[in-house]
């Protein structure tokens, strides 16, 4: 169910978005979000009556990668905090800020970047160190046998205390914030243990 690499969400082609882009394209094919533009107001309009009561704020922007910024930005703004976590293979954009929370190797430029950014372990249960055949909400289980039983899983327990360590050793006590993917893709299409996020 992973439709491509990053932000291809819907597979490649797909006949209802080629159709809208088409439509888009010969009606207006540039502007940017601080213009009234009404597939932009509608758009979000329909975002947001899917989101919790909380949520319902939208700010557009440019790409992923400018997006994790900003929420960087307002992260440590709103807190008054500074550091940040996330997921070792976690990938979260390669702009100067979003570089700091990605911790894939390939992508970093071997300069500094990141300041006050943090990764600890990948809690992955088909290859990381815990976990295994009980370990995830999938209908198609790891292989590999998993001292856990069926309907609970230990290694979240496990992969927590990890993120519990980054806190006492490497991280600020108060962080602004803690980044992860809903399901990592470019780190391997890795489902977390259940429960895992919540």
């Amino acid at each position: 169910l992973f439709g491509g690499i990053v932000t291809v969400s819907v597979g490649h082609c797909h006949p209802k978005v080629t159709e809208a882009a088409k439509r888009q394209i010969d009606r207006l094919w540039h502007t940017t979000n601080i213009y009234l533009h009404s597939p932009i107001h509608e758009y979000v309009e329909k975002l947001t009556s899917r989101m919790p009561e909380k949520l319902k704020v939208v700010y557009l922007m440019n790409s992923g990668s400018e997006a994790n910024d900003i929420a960087m930005f307002m992260a440590r703004q709103y807190t008054g905090n500074f550091d940040i976590i996330s997921l070792r293979s976690g990938y979260h954009g390669s702009s100067p800020y979003a570089l700091g929370i990605t911790a894939l190797s390939t992508y970093k430029p071997g300069m500094a970047n990141g300041f006050g950014c943090h990764a600890t372990m990948c809690p992955d249960v088909f290859r990381g160190i815990w976990g295994g055949s009980h370990c995830r909400d999938s209908p198609v289980q790891t292989t590999r046998a998993c001292s856990c039983s069926p309907g609970s899983c230990n290694a979240k327990d496990q992969y927590i205390a990890q993120l519990k360590e980054t806190l006492d050793t490497t991280a600020a006590k108060k962080v602004a914030a803690f980044i992860a993917e809903p399901m990592m893709g470019v780190g391997g299409v890795v489902q977390y243990p259940k429960n895992f996020l919540k």
